[in-house]
C-alpha cells in the first residue's frame, strides 16, 4: 500500500484441467508384429491447454482380438501404457478412453504367423491310389507354434526313403 509491501509472498501452484480427449493421443509402436510378442499402446493425455493431466488419471483400452496386458492404467507425467498380445493370425481393433470418453480413434493391429513349427506341421499321402510307376501326391499343413497356418511361400521339402534309409525316389515341387 502506498508503494510499500504487505502480507509476504504466496507461491501459486497451477493444476493442470481435466482430460481433453481433442488434446490426447493413442498409438501403437508398431502395426504388424508376428503372434505371440507384445505390441505397447501409449497414450499421452492432455488437458485443453495443453498440458500433460495430473498423474494418476485413469485410462482405458478396449479390443475387439487379442489380449489386453491390464484393461486400464494410471497417467505419471501425462502418459500411461499397455501391451496387446495374441497367439491367433487376424487383426486387433484398439480404442483408449478417458474419462468414459474416447480418444485417438481406432489403431488396428495386425498379427502375422510365426514362423513354421515342424512339431505342429503334417504331411499326407494317399495311399490307396498308388500305382506302379504312377504320380503320387503329398501334402502337407505347415503350422506355427501356435497352430496358426504359415504364411505362403514357404518352400516345403520331402525325402522319401526305403525300409534301409536310402533314398527311394525323387519328388518335384
Amino acid at each position: 500500500v502506498g508503494g510499500n509491501a504487505f502480507g509476504g509472498t504466496d507461491a501459486m501452484v497451477w493444476a493442470p484441467d481435466v482430460a481433453d480427449t481433442g488434446s490426447s493421443s493413442f498409438a501403437l509402436s508398431k502395426n504388424l508384429e508376428t503372434v505371440n510378442n507384445p505390441v505397447t499402446l501409449t497414450a499421452t493425455i492432455k488437458d485443453v491447454h495443453g498440458n500433460n493431466v495430473a498423474d494418476g488419471t485413469v485410462v482405458s483400452f478396449a479390443t475387439d482380438f487379442g489380449v489386453l496386458s491390464g484393461v486400464a492404467c494410471e497417467t505419471t507425467n501425462g502418459v500411461c501404457t499397455d501391451t496387446v498380445n495374441s497367439t491367433t493370425v487376424g487383426t486387433s481393433n484398439i480404442t483408449a478412453m478417458v474419462g468414459g470418453n474416447a480418444f485417438g480413434g481406432t489403431d488396428a493391429m495386425v498379427w502375422a504367423p510365426d514362423v513354421a513349427d515342424a512339431a505342429n506341421s503334417s504331411y499326407g499321402v494317399d495311399l490307396s491310389t498308388i500305382t506302379a510307376g504312377q504320380n503320387v501326391i503329398y501334402s502337407a499343413t505347415v503350422l506355427d507354434a501356435h497352430t496358426n497356418p504359415v504364411a505362403d511361400g514357404i518352400e516345403v521339402t520331402f525325402t522319401l526313403t526305403n525300409t534301409n534309409g536310402a533314398t527311394a525316389g525323387n519328388v518335384a515341387p
